[in-house]
């Protein structure tokens, strides 16, 4: 049995155990999820450079490192000729083009979501 079908399963029994339609089922889902943010400590929100913070900013240097960036302009090279001679959809190609834009401004992304919190990983930060 794979995820989806274990938490549709989950979903679905919650759904009938609690008398819950679609909508309030997401409303409640949503409010809970809020909740254990918020409640969440702030040790765990740490993202100071040791031990698991050191081991994320290594993969964020590796994904954003110079091999990505050549891979991802092959892609972008590929998906061009692809393109044109009409063996993909404009739609798979926006949605590559938004991808590799996600993944190399995803520091960006979360600075403007969050504000500048000085907490992204630094050079010092990377293990090499």
């Amino acid at each position: 049995m794979n995820f989806i079908t274990k938490t549709k399963e989950i979903t679905s029994y919650c759904k009938a155990r609690f008398n819950l339609d679609s909508g309030t089922f997401g409303t409640t889902f949503t409010f809970m999820l809020l909740a254990l943010v918020a409640l969440a400590p702030n040790e765990a929100m740490a993202a100071d450079a040791d031990g698991m913070g050191q081991v994320v900013c290594n993969i964020i240097d590796e994904l954003q490192g110079p091999v990505a960036r050549g891979v991802a302009a092959f892609g972008i090279i590929f998906l061009g000729f692809s393109l044109f001679l009409g063996k993909i959809s404009w739609g798979v190609a926006l949605a590559l083009g938004i991808g590799i834009a996600a993944i190399f401004g995803a520091e960006t992304i979360v600075d403007a979501m969050l504000g500048n919190t000085g907490t992204a990983c630094t050079e010092t930060d990377v293990i090499t």
